[in-house]
């Protein structure tokens, strides 16, 4: 019995670590995730700058071709309706403008939700792995001092590591863990 309990021992310790590898990766991918998340909220950003300066550009186009057109037809752009179109254009072309950018920064505000959603997930699976070593850890000192008094090792511990009950029973349900 003693050489059982410290085989069990043994397997709890190797679990422990297994959970503590399990804990580094899944901060890992939750860091990772989020950095993606706020390079893709970065980049929305940066695009939507770029094409509100060229459709800026493009409406300063538009209004000195209207201003041209009206010139031309004999009308003085800077009196009566020409101006007024003039003025009602450029506010309509700046409205579009504006409402881009509102939704690009909407879009760049769930980026940054995203990568701090991913950040609170990975400190989460972390702490679970962490707990679970914990935990195992403590079931390998009760195998150890089992296995000194020559008495029976603890109740749900297992030579290939363990883990709570109700964790591996949650491991499998979700595809992993022992089969």
């Amino acid at each position: 019995m003693a050489v059982g309990s410290a085989f069990q021992a043994v397997g709890n310790i190797y679990s422990a670590f297994q959970a503590g590898d399990q804990a580094k990766y899944a901060a890992k991918v939750a860091d990772y995730n989020a950095n993606v998340d706020i390079a893709n909220a970065k980049q929305q950003a940066m695009n939507a700058q770029a094409n509100i300066q060229q459709e800026r550009k493009a409406g300063e186009g538009y209004l000195s071709k209207q201003r041209a057109t009206y010139a031309a037809s004999g009308v003085l752009s800077d009196s009566g309706s020409a101006m007024v179109v003039q003025g009602t254009t450029a506010a309509v072309l700046e409205h579009n403008i504006q409402q881009q950018w509102n939704q690009v920064q909407q879009q760049e505000a769930l980026g940054y939700s995203a990568a701090a959603a991913e950040v609170s997930k990975g400190k989460q699976q972390a702490k679970m792995y962490h707990m679970q070593a914990v935990g195992d850890m403590f079931k390998a000192a009760g195998n150890i001092a089992n296995a000194i008094q020559g008495m029976p090792s603890t109740p749900g511990s297992d030579a290939t590591g363990g883990g709570a009950p109700d964790e591996i029973a949650m491991a499998q349900e979700a595809g992993f863990g022992k089969t």
